[in-house]
């Protein structure tokens, strides 16, 4: 079982900063979308990597064919057992404590399922290590960690919560009700100055490094947030619509990077999504806090496979990575599901062209060449959403043959 995400530490004497909100200032991209004349909105960071991609396809960079071949892809990640359209899908587990996790998301806001969505423990412990061993393995050479989800045993795992989840916001519903949104992602956090291994101090690396360590693709995303407007994640009676999910690869400690959360009872704007500060819980530039900083939860400490979800409007961050810890960083898959029913969000309406919501029968009975499909789309509708001068290098035929003229992917690009 998981220990109660609200255990708290009596050792009051230490302060270590992984424990609270990183108030650094932001990297240089995120200064430059702040510049935007972009108004302030939910999903903002989906729509900042969309300025991102278009900005890469006024550039001279393109994309590397190998990006669209199933080949690469299994060896890239071969050592760590991971699949590419090999796998079956997940038998459902742990649906049995959806009512007891509805009752607490609508007490606090969040919920904290046990590891019981493998029927087989030997299985899940199989299945995590791989997909911690595949962000790792991304991260370490130069990619988004959220490329694992190229890979089967990131949709097996994440079909698994899905599937609890759907049970959670449509108990009396069939679970193809509640649809994923296409904001998947993936966070491979480190220690401070790169040492992966053991303590100790963080050996110099301060100021910019430390900023970056935070702020780099797949990194902790350590300052207050909401991810949704509360508009878009509850109904007109003020039922939850919309739930961010978070899975972690590894055992978590407060210290090794654990998710902090406000409950909904101190959250006072919660439902006040027209006032000025519901989206900005923490102004970074006038530095200052929005919300009471002394009634947030952190959700540790728990194990690997624990199914953490809140509210699309929960105000959360993530923590840092400890040098002074002794567990090894975190790893976690993230994602958004929704009711059908619900209306989308502006993040799924801006993105719906390329990457519509997805259904669970869509990824059980056909994971690798619906995903491989959307993984084409995405990128061709973004990267290269016009260009028709060089021939489609795409080895994923169900996403190109209806779109050939617009998947113009150059040969020899770098990705």
């Amino acid at each position: 079982m998981c220990p109660s995400s609200t255990s708290r530490s009596d050792d009051s004497d230490i302060v270590d900063p992984s424990l609270l909100p990183y108030m650094g200032d932001s990297s240089d991209e995120e200064e430059g979308a702040a510049a935007a004349a972009v108004p302030a909105a939910s999903g903002a960071a989906g729509l900042a990597t969309q300025a991102l991609l278009h900005l890469l396809v006024r550039s001279e960079r393109a994309v590397a064919p190998s990006l669209f071949d199933e080949a690469f892809w299994r060896a890239l990640c071969a050592e760590d057992g991971l699949h590419v359209g090999e796998l079956g899908t997940a038998s459902p587990a742990g649906l049995d404590t959806a009512a007891s996790l509805r009752r607490g998301l609508d007490r606090r806001g969040y919920l904290q399922a046990a590891p019981t969505l493998w029927e087989d423990e030997a299985e899940a412990e199989e299945v995590l290590g791989r997909l911690k061993a595949g962000v790792r393995r991304l991260k370490a050479l130069g990619y988004a960690p959220a490329f694992i989800y190229v890979y089967d045993e990131a949709w097996l795992a994440l079909e698994r919560v899905w599937r609890l989840l759907a049970a959670v916001l449509a108990p009396e519903e069939d679970a193809e009700q509640v649809v994923l949104e296409p904001s998947v992602s993936a966070h491979v956090l480190s220690r401070p100055g790169g040492a992966e291994a053991g303590g100790g101090a963080a050996g110099g690396a301060a100021g910019g490094a430390e900023i970056a360590r935070h702020t780099a693709v797949g990194g902790a995303f350590p300052l207050p947030h909401r991810d949704h407007a509360s508009s878009e994640c509850f109904d007109a009676q003020g039922r939850p619509s919309l739930l961010s999910l978070w899975l972690p690869l590894t055992d978590v400690e407060p210290d090794s990077g654990c998710m902090f959360v406000l409950p909904s009872p101190a959250d006072e704007l919660l439902h006040q999504p027209a006032h000025p500060k519901h989206l900005l819980p923490y102004d970074q530039h006038g530095g200052r806090l929005n919300f009471p900083l002394a009634a947030a939860v952190p959700l540790a400490p728990l194990r690997r496979g624990c199914a953490l979800a809140w509210h699309g409007s929960a105000v959360h961050w993530g923590g840092v990575c400890s040098a002074h810890t002794e567990a090894e960083p975190r790893a976690s898959l993230t994602a958004a599901v929704r009711l059908r029913s619900a209306g989308a969000t502006m993040l799924q309406a801006a993105q719906s062209a390329s990457l519509p919501e997805l259904y669970l029968s869509q990824v059980c009975n056909h994971i690798c060449n619906h995903i491989c499909n959307h993984i084409c789309n995405h990128i061709c509708n973004h990267i290269c959403p016009s260009s028709t001068s060089h021939s489609c290098r795409c080895r994923c035929p169900s996403a190109c043959a209806t779109r050939p003229a617009r998947c113009s992917h150059s040969a020899g690009g770098t990705g």
